[in-house]
């Protein structure tokens, strides 16, 4: 079975950054509180990692509640469950990994001090946790209105419902005295924060900039229980996330400064399915609300088909055999199988466990010493895959096709590939696109550019593999911003 991002210590990903995932926003947040400490610290590995904290905790009338954040994981609002804080103890659970609750146990050395370990898969981490006065997390501070020459920039929140925020920056022109056209923009899979920070690079906070500097304003959020939104992580489906867009478009469409005839819906990666996901629900033929969708390196076929072609291609450029190759396929077409029945799921597991353990053979010796417990780190680390096959996203994801969306589609669209993209096929998925167009020449208005030499994040890449992502200069290739802000001034009428 091949899975994505599918690595031995489910903690640390091959760039060395922690991993924390999909956590279930459903605690403290909704509840009225009688009391609030709050905590910051650091989770730590050894000497040479080390991770700032920040954790609310809240009394109620029966019990304690909380959420942790990871500001340099752009990650905020993880629960934490049996919590017990004590004068002398500090313990809870919390979810680090999808699907793997750890244990985190400390004792107080001093007033408000407490100093323990936090138990992950087998992977001993230092907990260091000190009382605070108020709440010191970066994912909680409101950046209010900056300014420069150019441009203006707000920090919005919206609020959906009790347990849900919408945090983001909202970017307009400096020197705009009438309305502005508005561009949502919406990231890939993933957590993503407002800026869909990649190992150093912020593609969304550059074009908002250079969106700005063309007259044009933009909004970019943090996505569910990142950064400073909040949400439900559970249950979720890519509709569900297209419904957060949709809260914060309409949201928007009421501002003064803002022209709700002009307003665009720019998508990477999965935030392109979205937003012609959004484009054909809300779009009718007497009404449009969105004016034009932009397309980053989305797909226009089935998620299971995006996967296998993942699979498939990087074997590929390994250089592995056709029956190699055949096999693999047969098996991630298996594993969809059971994914949508239900059946066949010990089969599953019996393949990610021996995936596991060829996977732990392989680690460095200094990183099997961390693991006190390798038969927990391995059975941690299947349960976290099965978590994942089971989640309700990865099921909508394999089913889901957006061609039906954008078929229905007579607005304007801008679709961009780089034709290094290792992740969304840019022929695969052009193809699609031109093949749409075609149909109905005189009816839709679809633009495609290739991108020379650009990866899936649009920059200039040798492979344009994943490996070589931090690696790169974090800018975008030659061509991007221009191809995106010269569509833009063309369709919102812009001089």
């Amino acid at each position: 079975v091949v899975l994505m991002n599918s690595t031995i210590i489910p903690v640390f990903r091959s760039t060395v950054v922690l991993v924390l995932m999909l956590a279930n926003l459903s605690v403290a947040q909704s509840q009225v509180a009688q009391a609030t400490r709050w905590f910051s610290g650091t989770l730590s590995l050894q000497t040479y990692m080390k991770y700032p904290v920040y954790l609310t905790i809240v009394t109620t009338k029966d019990s304690l509640a909380g959420w942790m954040d990871i500001p340099s994981q752009n990650i905020g609002g993880i629960p934490l469950a049996g919590i017990n804080l004590t004068g002398k103890e500090f313990s809870f659970h919390t979810q680090l990994s999808i699907g793997v609750w750890s244990k985190c146990s400390a004792t107080s050395t001093t007033d408000g001090q407490y100093t323990g370990t936090l138990m992950q898969s087998g992977i001993p981490l230092t907990a260091s946790f000190t009382a605070t006065q108020s709440n010191t997390s970066p994912t909680e501070k409101n950046f209010g209105t900056r300014t420069d020459t150019l441009v203006i920039e707000h920090d919005l929140r919206f609020s959906p419902d009790e347990q849900s925020v919408i945090a983001g920056t909202l970017t307009v022109p400096k020197s705009s005295a009438a309305r502005v056209p508005l561009v949502i923009m919406i990231s890939g899979s993933g957590q993503q924060d407002r800026d869909e920070t990649i190992l150093g690079f912020k593609p969304f906070a550059i074009l908002a900039r250079e969106l700005a500097k063309a007259g044009v304003a933009s909004f970019r959020y943090d996505d569910r229980c990142t950064g400073a939104s909040r949400g439900d992580m559970f249950s979720f489906t890519t509709k569900d996330l297209a419904a957060d867009a949709r809260f914060a478009l309409m949201q928007l469409k009421q501002r003064t400064d803002i022209d709700s005839a002009r307003m665009f819906i720019l998508g990477h990666s999965e935030g392109g399915i979205i937003a012609g996901m959004l484009a054909s629900e809300m779009n009718t033929p007497t009404s449009k609300p969105i004016a034009g969708i932009i397309l980053m390196a989305s797909s226009a076929v089935r998620g299971d088909s995006v996967i296998l072609q993942q699979i498939t291609g990087g074997m590929r450029r390994d250089g592995k055999s056709k029956r190699e190759i055949d096999s693999v396929a047969q098996r991630q077409t298996e594993t969809y199988t059971a994914v949508r029945t239900g059946k066949g799921m010990e089969d599953i597991e019996k393949d990610i466990r021996n995936a596991a353990i060829k996977q732990f053979a392989l680690l460095p010796p200094i990183q099997r010493a961390m693991m006190k417990d390798t038969v927990e780190g391995l059975q941690s680390l299947t349960q976290s895959k099965l978590y994942q096959l089971k989640m309700p996203w990865f099921k909508f994801f394999i089913d889901y096709n957006p061609a039906y969306d954008l078929r229905s589609l007579r607005i304007p669209v801008l679709a961009m590939f780089g034709n290094k993209d290792v992740q969304v096929d840019v022929v695969q998925n052009g193809s699609v696109l031109r093949q749409m167009k075609e149909e109905k020449s005189g009816e839709r208005d679809i633009t495609i550019v290739n991108i020379p030499n650009a990866n899936h994040l649009f920059q200039e890449a040798q492979s344009g593999e994943t490996s070589e992502y931090g690696m790169l200069k974090k800018e975008f290739a030659p061509k991007v911003i221009d191809t995106v802000t010269s569509w833009l001034k063309q369709k919102a009428s812009l001089p």
